[in-house]
């Protein structure tokens, strides 16, 4: 661990213990230097500000513990996720709570985009599939998860991480690779025609 790397962890240390006793809102910039022991300068030599440090945190503990997913190792990097995410409950349903998500998708979304795009070449092996259709596929499930993440940490994390994961497990694993297998087709109205189909 590089000197810069210390420094940020003892930062990202020192916004833990904070809010273990008081609201994310309510704690500033200069409470987290000031708990660290350095200055408001050098905590900015650092981040942008307390939602880069949370997006670094992020990055770092949950992110940073999952390997590139697969097919079939993907449900288990969700749960390894989540799993980090309930150890400290606190933190997480302070930093989530009251967000509105789409404001605040940063790495979360761009991480689950990479990760979902990793699931289905994987998944595709040898057949190929166009850029769009993968972006477009990709973000959909990416979206999904994060959007289930922000609200399982607003709710208070009430489901253990094993419920949550295996939820997630059920609702992509068969999607995921139908809407892969079938990127290139057209759709077909007449398909979906029936007795209740306007005239």
């Amino acid at each position: 661990m590089d000197k810069t790397h210390r420094s940020k962890a003892m930062i990202a240390a020192s916004l833990k213990a904070l809010i273990a006793d008081k609201d994310f809102d309510l704690i500033s910039v200069s409470d987290i230097a000031r708990r660290a022991a350095i200055t408001r300068r050098t905590f900015y030599n650092h981040f942008k500000g307390k939602q880069d440090l949370v997006d670094w945190i992020y990055e770092i503990d949950v992110l940073g513990k999952l390997v590139v997913p697969t097919h079939d190792t993907w449900g288990l990097n969700i749960y390894r996720s989540l799993s980090h995410m309930y150890r400290e409950p606190r933190f997480y349903q302070q930093i989530f709570t009251g967000w509105d998500p789409a404001a605040h998708w940063g790495h979360r979304l761009e991480f689950s985009v990479y990760a979902f795009k990793s699931v289905i070449k994987s998944h595709l092996g040898e057949r190929a599939i166009d850029e769009p259709a993968l972006n477009s596929i990709a973000e959909f499930y990416a979206i999904g998860y994060v959007h289930t993440l922000f609200n399982w940490a607003q709710s208070g994390m009430k489901e253990p991480p094993e419920v949550v994961a295996q939820r997630l497990v059920n609702m992509v694993d068969h999607g995921i690779y139908r809407a892969s297998d079938h990127a290139g087709e057209r759709f077909d109205p007449a398909q979906y025609a029936g007795e209740h189909s306007p005239e």
